[in-house]
């Protein structure tokens, strides 16, 4: 069994570290990489960027994919070629499409 925090697990330790302290939240909304790291111990790259957002008790939140360029592969169709997998085309299909 793998010692590796899941990113469930790392999501759910950093927002009790924020809910927990004023000040670290503070600190989070401008500048959340360096925040998670520092808290999660844990060394997060530049291309990954962390987008907090605070959401009212009353608001659901509906992130949406970014759009893909003509002729870049969905998620789905990724799994499907590196599984070996083929179902028909879902060119320029996101996975929730």
């Amino acid at each position: 069994m793998s010692q590796e925090k899941t990113i469930e697990k790392m999501q759910a330790e950093l927002m009790e570290a924020l809910q927990q302290d004023e000040a670290l939240k503070t600190e989070f909304l401008a500048s959340p990489n360096e925040v998670a790291s520092r808290v999660l111990g844990i060394s997060i790259p530049s291309s990954i960027q962390l987008m907090p957002v605070e959401v009212p008790a009353n608001t659901l939140l509906f992130p949406l994919p970014a759009r893909m360029d003509e002729g870049e592969l969905a998620d789905l169709d990724l799994e499907q070629v590196a599984g070996g997998k083929h179902s028909g085309s879902r060119k320029g299909k996101s996975m929730l499409a």
